[in-house]
């Protein structure tokens, strides 16, 4: 039997972790104290949405799976707009992730290209379901009675 995979709870809690982290860079915080926990955040975050992407990819009976679909791509989003922010160098931290911006860079990319493919699928999905405008001859009748059906 598979593992069940709560989903919009992971995903809460890793935008939330996302938040801490975003408010974390931005101040002045002693790198002795909060760089190593920061880059292992980093890692983590990184690992965990590729594996709920991954879950979501592989399994076929998701409830909600569109609304699943759109919470991975709104946090891989925000990874990807956090990263960049390091990357760009403008953190409180700086210099100090100089070591890990090529990473940081293939990771950002990574993610950025499974948005695309998310949102693509999303459309064709989208695209799919929508339900055409078709009305059976009854429904016709019944709408529009011809001057006969009326006497």
């Amino acid at each position: 039997m598979g593992q069940t995979i709560h989903f919009e709870e992971d995903l809460y809690f890793l935008n939330e972790l996302l938040n801490t982290l975003d408010g974390g860079v931005a101040l002045n915080l002693d790198r002795l104290f909060f760089f190593d926990k920061i880059i292992e955040d980093i890692f983590f975050i990184d690992t965990t949405i590729g594996r709920l992407y991954s879950a979501l990819g592989e399994s076929y009976r998701i409830v909600q799976a569109e609304s699943v679909t759109r919470g991975i791509i709104t946090v891989k989003q925000r990874f990807t707009d956090f990263l960049s922010i390091i990357i760009s160098n403008s953190s409180g931290m700086g210099e100090a992730f100089t070591p890990f911006l090529e990473k940081f860079s293939e990771m950002t990319d990574s993610h950025r290209r499974d948005v695309e493919e998310l949102q693509k699928s999303l459309l064709s999905s989208d695209m799919q379901s929508t339900p055409r405008e078709v009305i059976s001859q009854e429904e016709y009748q019944f709408l529009f009675p011809s001057d006969e059906d009326e006497a």
